[in-house]
C-alpha cells in the first residue's frame, strides 16, 4: 500500500516508479499522461495553431479550387493566395535537395568490418528506395516545418516478410518479418510538457491510427474489445477534433498507443506497451529495441520546452492579412466594378431598356440624359500594402525571389544570382543540420533493428553490377553485426546542377581521373563518381585482407597486375611496427612478400605492361656511380654489350640488353633486428613458417 506523502498537487508520492509498475498501473498512468498532454496543448493555445496553420497550408481542401461568399449578405468575395505554402515548400526543397550519403562506422577496422559497412550502405539504400523511408523523411521535414516538429518511427513488424511456417492448429502462418516505417505530427507522440528539451525525454507515448481488424488479427484473444473501439479522434484530443472534424464517423480506423521508455536506472530493461485509448493492454514487454524508436525533426527549439519553433509561426498572420487584403479588393471589384446607370425621374426611360448592344433610346430633355455613376475602386494603398507584405514574407522566410523564380530587375549576372541563391541555402542550414541527424538517427535505428531480429537470410539488390565481387546479394544480422553507427555525409549541392557536374566531369578528365567516354557520361548525368573509385576501393579491401593474413602467417601470393608501389607502401607500414619487427617470424614473412613485389616492379615485362595501359613508366633503379639529378647526362654503355656502343636515352634496348641490366640489380636485403642487431634470414620457397 502506498504511503500517502502529499505534495502541493494533494496527489502521493509514489514509492515504485510508475513505468516500472505492474501493468495496470502502468496503462493506467499512459492513459493519465496522454490526456494530461492533450489538455495542455489545447490550453496553451497550440490545438488553435495547428489548425490555423492547417488551414492556411490546404485552403483547396475546404473551398475546393473556389472563392467563397461570406458575410451576412454574402457581400464579401472571400480568396486564398496561397504564398504560405509556397514558401514552406521551397524552404523544404532548399534544405534536403539531396539525397544521403550513407556511411556506416564499423567498430573495428578489418577487411570484414569494412565489407560489412558496403553491405550496411547497401541495406540503406535498399529501404530507401523499395520501403519509401524517404518520403517519410520528406513527409516528417514538412510536419517539421509546418507545425514546428515532425517525427519519424520504425518497429519490427513480425506479420511482415516472408512465410517461413504455418501452424496447422490455428491455421496462423508465421512471416520472418520486416521493418516498417511511418511519419507522424507533434500532435501524436506525447511527451512530458515540463521538460526542458526534448533530448531529456524518458519516454514517449506514440499515436497511430490502424485498422480496427487488422489489430484484431494481431491481438486476436482481444478481439471483441479491439472491433468495438471508435474513430477516437475528439475536439480534446486533436486539434480536428469536434466540429473542426471532416472525417466520416463510419470508419475502421482506431487510435492505438504505444508507449515507449528507455534503459535506465529505473527502469533497467526499459519497457513498451500497446493499449488502446480505453486502457485495455493489448502487450507488455521490456523495450525490444536499442534506442527509442521515434525520431524527431525541428527547425529550431523552443528554449526551456519540449517543443520546436518554425518560420510558419512568423509567416501565418501575414499570409492571414495578406489573405483579408486579396479579398477586400475581390469584394470591392466585384460589387462595384459593373457601372450603374442614372436615370432621371421623369425621363420617360424604362431601366430594362438599357440593356446591350445598338438601340435608340428616346428621353425627356427637360428631365435630363442617362448618366454613369463611378463608384469607388480598390484604394492604391492597398496593393503597396500587399507588395510589403509579400516582401516581409520573403525576409522572414528566407526564400527570396531568386529561389522562386522570380528574381529582381537589377540580378542580371549569372554570378549575382548563384550568390544570392547561396544565401537563401545558408540561411535553412540549422533545418538542414536537424535533417542530416533525423537521416543517422533512422539509419543507426534500421541496422541496429536488422541487427537484433534479420536472422533469416533477405535477399536485395544491395549495390549492383558493380560492386558483384566485393558484397553478396543475401544477408542476415551476422552479416552486419560489427556495424555500430551510421553517419551521413551531405551531399554536394554543385553536383546537383548541369552546370556543376560538367565542371566536375571536366577536372576529373583533365587529372585523367575518368579514363573513358562511358565514365565521363555518367559523371556528367548523374554526378556518380563511383565507376571511378571502384577500382581503388576494391585495392584497399585487398590490401587490408593481405595484412592480415600475413600477420596470421600465411603466404600470400604476388599477382603481376597488382599496384606493386602501393602494396609496398601499405605494407612497409605494417613492418613499422616494433612489435613485428621484434617477432622474426612474422618479420620474415612480410619482408619475403614484400621482396616479391619489389622483383616483381623492376621486372622490364611490368615496365611495358604499365605502358600498354597507359600508365607513366616508373624510373629506372639508380645505379652505383650514375650522375646526380642535375648533371650533364653521359652515353651509357650497356652491360654485357660492346664498350663502343652507346644506348641513348629514350633508345629501347635489345632483349640482351634488357636480360643483362635485370642482371646487375642486387637484391634487396633484409633490415637489421633492432634487438639481435642481426639481419633476419629472409624465407626461401615454400610455405611461410608458422
Amino acid at each position: 500500500m502506498l504511503e500517502d506523502k502529499s505534495v502541493n498537487n494533494n496527489e502521493p508520492i509514489r514509492d515504485v516508479y510508475w513505468a516500472a509498475d505492474d501493468t495496470r498501473t502502468c496503462a493506467d498512468e499512459v492513459i493519465k499522461r496522454s490526456e494530461d498532454y492533450w489538455t495542455f496543448c489545447r490550453s496553451k493555445g497550440w490545438f488553435t495553431m495547428w489548425r490555423r496553420m492547417y488551414y492556411a497550408y490546404n485552403p483547396n481542401r475546404y473551398s475546393l479550387g473556389q472563392t467563397i461568399q461570406s458575410g451576412e449578405s454574402n457581400e464579401y468575395r472571400t480568396i486564398k493566395v496561397n504564398h504560405f505554402r509556397n514558401l514552406l515548400e521551397h524552404i523544404q526543397t532548399l534544405s534536403i535537395t539531396d539525397r544521403p550519403v550513407w556511411q556506416p562506422q564499423s567498430t573495428n577496422s578489418d577487411s570484414k568490418s569494412q565489407k560489412q559497412t558496403i553491405i550496411a550502405n547497401g541495406v540503406l539504400d535498399y529501404m530507401m528506395r523499395e520501403k519509401r523511408v524517404e518520403r517519410h523523411l520528406h513527409d516528417a521535414t514538412r510536419n517539421a516545418l509546418l507545425f514546428t516538429e515532425g517525427y519519424v518511427s520504425e518497429y519490427w513488424d513480425t506479420s511482415k516478410g516472408e512465410a517461413i511456417a504455418t501452424d496447422h492448429e490455428t491455421g496462423h502462418t508465421r512471416h520472418d518479418g520486416d521493418l516498417q516505417y511511418a511519419s507522424h505530427e507533434p500532435v501524436d507522440v506525447v511527451r512530458d510538457p515540463n521538460l526542458k528539451s526534448f533530448a531529456h525525454r524518458s519516454w514517449v507515448v506514440l499515436r497511430t491510427y490502424e485498422n480496427k481488424y487488422d489489430v484484431a488479427a494481431r491481438f486476436s484473444e482481444y478481439h471483441d474489445e479491439i472491433v468495438s473501439q471508435q474513430s477516437g479522434i475528439t475536439q480534446d484530443n486533436h486539434y480536428l477534433g469536434g466540429q473542426f472534424m471532416d472525417r466520416s464517423t463510419d470508419s475502421d480506423q482506431i487510435a492505438v498507443l504505444t508507449f515507449y521508455h528507455i534503459k535506465s536506472p529505473a527502469c533497467p530493461e526499459g519497457r513498451q506497451m500497446v493499449l488502446l485509448p480505453d486502457g485495455t493492454v493489448l502487450s507488455d514487454s521490456i523495450l525490444l529495441y536499442q534506442h527509442l524508436p521515434v525520431h524527431r525533426i525541428s527547425p529550431s527549439d523552443q528554449i526551456g520546452t519540449p517543443f520546436g519553433m518554425s518560420v510558419s509561426q512568423d509567416l501565418l498572420p501575414l499570409q492571414e492579412m495578406l489573405d483579408a487584403h486579396y479579398t477586400t479588393i475581390l469584394s470591392i471589384n466585384e460589387n462595384y466594378s459593373i457601372p450603374k446607370i442614372l436615370i432621371p425621374v421623369g425621363s420617360n426611360i424604362m431601366a430594362d431598356s438599357l440593356s446591350a448592344g445598338f438601340q435608340a433610346i428616346s428621353y425627356n430633355p427637360q428631365a435630363g440624359k442617362p448618366e454613369i455613376m463611378l463608384f469607388p475602386t480598390a484604394p492604391e494603398g492597398l496593393f503597396k500594402a500587399m507588395a510589403q507584405i509579400q516582401q516581409d514574407m520573403e525576409t522572414i522566410s528566407g526564400v527570396n525571389s531568386v529561389s522562386r523564380g522570380n528574381p529582381e530587375a537589377s540580378l542580371k549576372s549569372g554570378s549575382a544570382l548563384a550568390l544570392v541563391q547561396s544565401m537563401a541555402i545558408q540561411f535553412h542550414a540549422p533545418l538542414q543540420q536537424s535533417y542530416v541527424e533525423l537521416l543517422e538517427d533512422v539509419g543507426t535505428a534500421t541496422i541496429q533493428i536488422m541487427q537484433d531480429y534479420a536472422d533469416s537470410p533477405r535477399i536485395i539488390q544491395i549495390a549492383g553490377k558493380r560492386n558483384k565481387g566485393i558484397i553478396q546479394q543475401s544477408f542476415t544480422n551476422k552479416d552486419i553485426d560489427s556495424i555500430s553507427r551510421v553517419q551521413v555525409q551531405a551531399g554536394n549541392p554543385l553536383s546537383k546542377t548541369v552546370s556543376g557536374r560538367l565542371s566536375i566531369a571536366q577536372d576529373l578528365l583533365q587529372n585523367k581521373i575518368i579514363t573513358n567516354a562511358a565514365e565521363y557520361l555518367m559523371v556528367l548525368q548523374t554526378g556518380e563518381l563511383e565507376p571511378m573509385i571502384q577500382g581503388p576501393t576494391s585495392e584497399l579491401l585487398n590490401l587490408a585482407s593481405e595484412n592480415e593474413l600475413l600477420l596470421e602467417g600465411q603466404d600470400v601470393p604476388v599477382l603481376f597486375t597488382d599496384n606493386h608501389v602501393l602494396h609496398i607502401s601499405e605494407h612497409s607500414a605494417l613492418a613499422s611496427d616494433p612489435v613485428i619487427r621484434a617477432n622474426p617470424t612474422a618479420f620474415g614473412i612480410i619482408s619475403k612478400h614484400l621482396m616479391q613485389h619489389i622483383q616483381m616492379l623492376t621486372d622490364p615485362a611490368y615496365q611495358n605492361f604499365r605502358q600498354l595501359m597507359g600508365e607513366p613508366s616508373l624510373p629506372p633503379p639508380m645505379q652505383p656511380g650514375a650522375p646526380q639529378a642535375g648533371a650533364p647526362a653521359q652515353a651509357a654503355t650497356p652491360q654485357g654489350g660492346n664498350p663502343g656502343q652507346v644506348v641513348s636515352p629514350g633508345q629501347p634496348m635489345s632483349g640482351a640488353q634488357i636480360q643483362a641490366k635485370a642482371g646487375s640489380i642486387r637484391p634487396a636485403q633484409a633490415p637489421v633486428n633492432a634487438l639481435t642487431g642481426q639481419r633476419t634470414p629472409l624465407p626461401t620457397s615454400g610455405a611461410a613458417p608458422r
